[in-house]
């Protein structure tokens, strides 16, 4: 590597690299959740709205779940990583609106720190510097006149980034199913965990129905993932002893 490049990097590289401070804020949610839910539910059948939810909740067990979509929320959220990013915009009848990387300038990166990495000097070592050399190189990029979309492209998995996310309670149900498994990467479970805490405190009824999918038909609780962390019996093992 040439002597100038190496010499100008050293001058731009900054310590960035850290332990992820996730945010999650919930900005706006259906009023009334349980009652529009119960309204569109009553429709369905020729009913009343109860007051204190059963419609809706029968709805749930018996996997009438379209009722839930009547209902929506929208969180914003930071210091998560573009890794977490990719996970997240799998779940398409999600609305999202993300910090872009092609507009804004990123000199000023942090990244999202994996607890394994930062639970190990070494590897800890081994990613500051390898964070460092990116960032250095992403300033010298953009001092040559590199423009921000272009320059972009060595960016890592790991740089932090924001966004607001809108979806609907059956999108939502579906989400926590998947992503509060202990299966689950832990940063995008974490985000799960906050979600959920957040619709909870408005809507305590959707507690039952926010959970990992081991726990979907509770109090018949059962692992279905190839492998279990032991906090519900296998389904195969429970057949192996019936």
């Amino acid at each position: 590597m040439p002597y100038l490049f190496v010499k100008e990097l050293a001058k731009m590289i900054t310590r960035i690299s850290r332990r992820y401070t996730m945010q999650v804020n919930l900005l706006a949610y259906t009023p009334n959740p349980v009652q529009v839910i119960e309204t569109a539910a009553a429709k369905c059948y020729d009913s009343k709205p109860s007051e204190d939810g059963k419609i809706m909740l029968a709805c749930y067990r018996s996997g009438h779940h379209s009722v839930l979509e009547h209902v929506t929320f929208s969180f914003e959220i930071t210091g998560v990583s573009r890794a977490l990013l990719a996970q997240l915009t799998r779940h398409r009848p999600f609305s999202f609106s993300v910090r872009s990387q092609r507009y804004c300038d990123e000199s000023s990166m942090k990244t999202v720190v994996p607890r394994t990495v930062s639970n190990s000097d070494v590897a800890l070592g081994i990613y500051n510097s390898t964070i460092d050399y990116i960032a250095g190189s992403y300033k010298l990029l953009k001092s040559l006149g590199i423009p921000n979309e272009d320059a972009r492209s060595i960016l890592p998995n790991s740089c932090e980034t924001e966004l607001v996310a809108t979806t609907n309670l059956r999108e939502l149900v579906h989400f926590c199913n998947l992503r509060l498994c202990s299966r689950a990467q832990e940063e995008i479970r974490e985000l799960a965990k906050a979600m959920r805490d957040l619709v909870v405190e408005v809507m305590p009824k959707a507690k039952t129905m926010l959970v990992p999918k081991c726990e979907i038909y509770a109090p018949y609780c059962f692992c279905v993932e190839h492998s279990c962390c032991g906090k519900h019996p296998k389904l195969k093992d429970i057949y192996n002893k019936d």
